[in-house]
């Protein structure tokens, strides 16, 4: 499994202490990430100008892109829902994806963002293409509040033919490591009307790599940790106090805590101010299992560990079309 960061930052962190969100301030994107299992690719959130920075990684060519996971509706991880749906009924339509081919994992307020932002009460000019019809035709969209996706499997093997899958095929996919088995954890993003999913990725070769989302600490951000090998953590704040507003992310005391308590485990801070994103430096230095990340490093994961390819942003100079 691979896991492309598409950004470390978050959407009032960006932009290098200066005021508003344009892009001309803008030094690190959006937290979200490409997922890289087998020869699928899968967005996991898309905030502003995400989708356009992970097609980069796909030859530029959308219908590489196999699914998505969306852990909630704040528009630093959904910028790009519009794009990429979009993109999912056109490759229907023009015959490159089959019946139900795009997959998207998240939850009903997700599902409803989609309609929103497809209609004229979001979008000036509304893809006359966009009907629920199509959007239900091309997209297979899982519910992860629903009880019977408690867990499921994506990538070469899927819930739907594992019954049907010998053991032949199971041993190649271990070889390819190419099926997880997701499990989504309901998080709590400080106000109970934000439903927010964090998801666990184990490989059928045994190692687990989890995402907590946005949220402060609580009793499923200990559960997500204690079943994964690598966490890639919220720590949007340097205390819980910060702004004087109500504690909505975990904080720099919050990592050093799992941190200790898990020794064997590796954090990988995400979703970062500008100032804990100096923090994730200064405890990657004190921690040998804190990992501090940049925008476009590709993080490989596999039974024998975790290797970090740093892009140095060649990508970008390969991609100066965009």
């Amino acid at each position: 499994m691979k896991v492309v960061v598409l950004g470390t930052g978050y959407r009032k962190s960006v932009t290098n202490g200066k005021s508003g969100n344009s892009l001309e301030y803008r030094d690190r994107n959006d937290s979200n990430y490409l997922l890289k299992i087998g020869d699928k690719n899968y967005v996991f959130d898309l905030g502003m100008d995400a989708f356009k920075h992970a097609l980069k990684y796909t030859d530029m060519d959308s219908s590489k892109i196999d699914g998505a996971f969306f852990t909630h509706t704040h528009n630093d991880h959904t910028a790009g829902l519009y794009d990429l749906t979009h993109d999912a009924i056109a490759n229907y339509v023009d015959g490159i994806r089959p019946e139900k081919g795009f997959e998207i994992y998240s939850s009903k307020m997700i599902r409803n963002l989609i309609s929103l932002v497809h209609g004229p009460m979001y979008n000036c000019s509304p893809a006359e293409e966009f009907t629920e019809e199509l959007f239900e035709k091309s997209t297979n969209f899982v519910d992860v509040a629903e009880e019977k996706n408690k867990e499921f499997l994506i990538g070469e093997i899927s819930c739907d033919k594992i019954d049907k899958t010998s053991l032949e095929e199971i041993n190649k996919s271990r070889e390819n490591d190419s099926t997880f088995l997701v499990k989504p954890y309901r998080m709590d993003h400080g106000d109970e009307r934000v439903v927010v999913y964090g998801f666990t990725f184990t490989s059928l070769n045994g190692y687990t790599v989890g995402f907590t989302a946005d949220t402060r600490y609580c009793e499923n951000v200990e559960n997500l940790v204690s079943k994964s090998d690598y966490i890639f953590i919220d720590m949007a704040r340097s205390g819980k106090n910060e702004y004087g507003k109500i504690y909505t992310h975990m904080n720099y005391e919050d990592i050093v805590g799992l941190a200790e308590r898990y020794p064997k485990k590796i954090f990988i801070p995400i979703h970062t101010s500008d100032p804990t994103y100096n923090m994730t430096k200064e405890l990657a230095k004190n921690f040998n299992n804190i990992l501090a990340v940049e925008d476009d490093d590709v993080l490989e994961f596999s039974e024998n560990g975790l290797s970090l390819n740093r892009q140095e942003n060649e990508i970008d100079k390969e991609n100066e079309r965009i």
